[in-house]
């Protein structure tokens, strides 16, 4: 982001210890780069999440079959007990010494945008633009499917701008894709 020109303030969540850790040593030479050591959710609480070989894979979610198949870096190593927090929690903290906060919120939480959606209903009065990791074919087991969240964000007021094919199957259809959304309204 800093190479396309932006030079404001940008705030990242990162539950998992040894993630956390490589990104805060990233972080430390952009004054303006924040980082915290918490996951987002609909509640203020400890949970315990599946951390697998391959961390980008981490989620409070199970990976299902497919899952497994397609990704075999997202089988479940070890699991990690993590602070959960609400968006709307920390947002003040966050937004602190910003006049005019505008918002461009990224969830890329393996299956749990709806859970991070419900716990930022007062945050999201500052986001102007969203994006959203989604899944055509689950590849975790008890996600929410790609409809229900594109349903839910549109629901919040959010419009959707693009939607960016990440990953396919075999036969060329389409695993997960990114979704842009801006507030319209």
């Amino acid at each position: 982001m800093r190479r396309l020109g932006f030079d404001g303030r940008t705030v990242s969540f990162e539950p998992v210890a040894q993630s956390y850790e490589r990104l805060a040593v990233v972080a430390r030479s952009d004054d303006h780069w924040l980082v915290r050591n918490v996951a987002l959710g609909s509640l203020n609480e400890r949970r315990m999440i599946n951390v697998p070989e391959g961390t980008v894979f981490a989620s409070f979610f199970e990976p299902n079959k497919f899952g497994l198949e397609r990704f075999p870096k997202s089988s479940v190593g070890h699991m990690e007990e993590v602070e959960v927090r609400t968006l709307d929690s920390m947002v003040d903290s966050c937004l602190e010494g910003l006049s005019q906060p505008k918002v461009y919120l990224k969830l890329d939480t393996q299956g749990w945008d709806l859970e991070v959606l419900n716990g930022s209903r007062t945050a999201l009065q500052y986001v102007v633009g969203l994006q959203s990791e989604l899944s055509v074919k689950p590849i975790y087991v008890g996600m929410p499917s790609y409809l229900q969240v594109l349903d839910a964000i549109q629901g919040l007021g959010f419009g959707l701008t693009g939607i960016y094919p990440i990953s396919r199957d075999r036969n060329s259809q389409i695993i997960e894709f990114d979704a842009v959304f801006i507030r319209v309204g």
